[in-house]
């Protein structure tokens, strides 16, 4: 069984619009769910409504086998039934819950985008103040208090706290 830490570190994960969208297509397209496996788990049906009889969906074969021998329920086959009859109810839940995720994502970005912006505002509220200390200090005859609040102000105008230090 594949890692999915260390697939998701060595895989792009990122999934285009278009592949959402192909994903979406095939899977509006197939028959309706739930899919269910038959007694001996090798053949997959659907029911049908409209039919008096299940829609056969896929025969699933054990690895080597041969259409003699296809019926004998093995456990790779019937792993792999399992698998193909949970995707018919697994794909849509995870394309929802892709969409919920680039919800969330979008509104957290603009809610980044909101606090950047909160952020600027009160840098230059801040500059503004201590500019207005530094003349003031000027005024009555502090030089250095005046030059340290201006070099202070451009500091904080230009998002380097190094000086301030």
């Amino acid at each position: 069984m594949t890692d999915p830490v260390k697939y998701a570190l060595h895989t792009p994960l990122e999934v285009s619009p278009q592949r959402l969208e192909e994903i979406k297509a095939r899977e509006a397209a197939a028959q309706p769910g739930p899919w269910l496996p038959t007694g001996d788990a090798n053949v997959l049906c659907a029911e049908d409504a409209s039919r008096e009889e299940d829609v056969v969906i896929a025969y699933v074969y054990e690895p080597g086998a041969t259409t003699d021998s296809a019926r004998i329920g093995g456990p790779v086959a019937v792993a792999n039934a399992a698998f193909i009859a949970h995707a018919r109810a697994d794909i849509p839940e995870l394309l929802a819950y892709v969409a919920l995720l680039e919800s969330l994502l979008g509104d957290r970005a603009q809610d980044s985008d909101l606090a950047l912006a909160a952020v600027r505002l009160e840098r230059q509220k801040a500059a503004r103040t201590l500019r207005a200390c530094a003349e003031f200090e000027e005024r009555n005859g502090n030089k250095p208090e005046a030059r340290a609040l201006s070099a202070a102000a451009l500091c904080i105008e230009n998002g380097d706290h190094s000086e301030g230090r």
